[in-house]
Formats: structure tokens, sequence, C-alpha cells
């Protein structure tokens, strides 16, 4: 891995990072269980799902990837630009949907930060070009592993800001 691609990947898990945080302070347990209305989810269940995707992309990229590109466009400036857009709804895949793992909110983010920290050590080490491997995503279908970096690098902040919206929602902003 190049050492520019290498820091930009650290540098957007750790901002995304701190949005996550940032948008769960000062949510008591009683409130991050509180879903705004049926149908959506909790504060703490949107960071369940956040641990879950983060899961799964790491291990498409550490345990389940293939030598070579993927077919295809690069998705990297769509990734950087469309990941944080909360305009654009999706809906999780079935190994992402929250189920009530944690029992509460400061329970559900030592686990994130766990899973976080295991992540910022593989892309530390990370050596193969992630250009030229390829590994499979849920939504977009085959991405190469740089692709992959980005979404999981994003995919917190994209929930942060969906954490604000339940926050806005319950009258807790």
């Amino acid at each position: 891995m190049e050492s520019a691609d290498r820091e930009q990947i650290l540098r957007l898990i750790a901002e995304s990072d701190a949005a996550l945080v940032g948008a769960v302070a000062g949510v008591s347990d009683e409130d991050a269980r509180r879903r705004p209305e049926p149908g959506r989810w909790s504060v703490l269940e949107c960071v369940e799902h956040v641990i879950l995707g983060d899961d799964a992309m790491f291990a498409r990229v550490s345990a389940h990837s293939t030598p070579d590109a993927p077919p295809g466009e690069r998705l990297e400036e769509l990734i950087l630009r469309g990941m944080t857009n909360r305009e654009r709804k999706f809906a999780a895949p079935e190994l992402a949907r929250p189920t009530g793992r944690f029992s509460s909110l400061p329970e559900a983010i030592e686990v994130f930060r766990q899973r976080r920290a295991r992540s910022v050590a593989y892309v530390e080490q990370y050596q193969e070009d992630p250009r030229n491997r390829t590994t499979q995503h849920p939504g977009l279908g085959p991405i190469s592993c740089q692709e992959m970096f980005l979404a999981l690098a994003l995919h917190p902040a994209r929930h942060a800001l969906q954490i604000r919206e339940v926050r806005k929602s319950l009258g807790l902003e």
C-alpha cells in the first residue's frame, strides 16, 4: 500500500471514529434504546450496526479477497463523496442488522473502539496494493480492497449523521 493511501485511510478512520463517538456523547442508556419511530433504529442499534458492518468489511478485506483488480470502473471518488450522503438510504444487509447484542451504549462503544483498533493495526501493516485485490461489497458488488478500506473508514461517519437525526427526532439536540 502506498504511504499516501495508508495516511488517507488512517485519517478517515480517525475522523469517522471521532464523529461517531461525538454523536453519542451525552446520550443516556435509556435514550440510546429509544426509537424515534417504529421501523427506525435507536442510537444503540445504529452503533451495533456500525460494529457489525465493520466486522463484515474487515473480513472481506482480510480473509475474503482475491488477487486482481475488480472489473468495472474505480469507485473510490464515489465512495468518498457518497458514503456520508444521508439523502440516499440503503437497506442494511441481514448480517449487519442490529439484534440487541449490547446491553448498554458504553459497552457498544467499547466494542466499537476494539474493532476499530483492529482495523487500524491491519491498515498500518498492510503491504499489498489494495487496488489489485478484489472483494465483494453487499451493495456495490465486486470492488477493490482500496475501495473497501474507504467504505470501512467512512461507515461510522455515515451513521454518526444518522445518530444526530435520531437525537433530533427524540428531542435530544
